[in-house]
């Protein structure tokens, strides 16, 4: 077992596997309830993304949120495609805290920048992706480029701003 399904089993405290799956999918599933076209015309007229490409980077920014929510304390960084579409977002500061709301807590993002020891190249293998595929399949290298790798909702060791989904309505 690699390392980040060890750590995944420990923060998830006795949950079968089958049962944080199934939570992964219900995540997801009311993530895809969310509507972001206001954000994906924004990014579309500010040439971030392409007509062509807006829906699909939605869809991986609502995967990576799911595997954020149900993997808490578990460093996920994500691609630039991703992280631009998330800063994105929260610059929509009244719709990113109502779908705070709507998800049941708030998921703070913290830039690589304030943990200089993080190594995000080795938690994006370790982590990200592992995750990514048990879940979802076969990551997107357009969306998931460890190359690209910028940001994550913890910090290195997950004490710093994590995100506070403990009582997260998943149904």
């Amino acid at each position: 077992m690699n390392q980040v399904l060890a750590t995944a089993r420990h923060q998830s405290a006795g949950v079968a596997l089958g049962a944080l799956c199934a939570q992964v999918e219900s995540l997801y599933a009311r993530l895809q309830g969310w509507d972001m076209s206001t954000v994906k015309r924004y990014c579309v007229e500010k040439s971030l993304y392409s007509a062509d490409e807006i829906d699909g980077i939605e869809d991986e920014y609502k995967r990576f949120l799911a595997l954020t929510i149900a993997y808490p304390g578990v460093n996920i960084p994500i691609g630039d495609k991703v992280d631009t579409l998330w800063h994105t977002h929260i610059i929509f500061t009244e719709d990113y805290a109502k779908f705070g709301d709507y998800m049941g807590g708030f998921l703070h993002h913290r830039p690589s920048i304030l943990d200089a020891d993080m190594d995000l190249d080795g938690e994006f293998a370790t982590n990200s992706i592992p995750l990514y595929e048990r879940h979802f399949g076969k990551a997107n290298p357009v969306a998931w480029s460890k190359a690209l790798c910028c940001c994550s909702a913890s910090g290195c060791s997950g004490s710093h701003a994590t995100n506070d989904f403990s009582g997260h309505n998943n149904h």
